[in-house]
């Protein structure tokens, strides 16, 4: 009986941890959670077309990305809590996205929230502030909706699966 209670508690536990949320940057007065930040991938130089952004980001990656929309100009925003981190719109939930100043080309890869583009400016412009310089666009790469379970879920799932087990061995016993 002391094995089922301790069984318990810790799927509570495991369930509790998994469910909780994740840090993310708001905009708008923390009206829309934008999500954490993007990964870098590669920079470079200024690039042409969206179509030469893809086929650089193609050589980076190893694979094929498509060009699947380029917004000009994008929206860009500071970050409620760090006026370094920039949110964009993305519109059609892309795997990678570029953004383009005038002099460097950067390349992210979209995990924390695929609606969002997060980066930091600093880390990767060289300036701390949206005033200070001007980005001349965002381009999406490799587009495409992909589901992603939330944390929580995957916790209630793997909490009610233990108490299915718990409750059938009961029953069996």
């Amino acid at each position: 009986m002391n094995l089922q209670k301790l069984l318990i508690s810790f799927g509570s536990a495991v369930a509790l941890t998994l469910s909780g949320s994740a840090f993310g940057y708001y905009i708008d007065g923390g009206a829309t959670n934008v999500g954490d930040l993007d990964t870098y991938v590669n920079d470079t130089g200024v690039l042409g077309s969206p179509e030469d952004e893809a086929t650089w980001a193609s050589s980076v990656l190893g694979f094929t990305v498509t060009y699947s929309y380029k917004s000009d100009p994008a929206s860009f925003k500071s970050t409620d809590e760090d006026v370094n981190v920039i949110a964009v719109e993305l519109l059609t939930s892309p795997g990678y996205f570029l953004v383009k100043d005038s002099t460097t080309s950067v390349l992210f890869k979209n995990v924390a929230s695929l609606d969002w583009a997060v980066f930091s400016l600093e880390d990767y412009f060289g300036t701390k502030k949206l005033e200070e310089m001007e980005l001349s666009h965002l381009t999406e790469l490799d587009g495409g909706t992909v589901t992603v379970p939330e944390p929580g879920t995957l916790g209630l799932v793997g909490l009610g699966l233990v108490g299915l087990g718990l409750f059938r061995r009961r029953k069996s016993a």
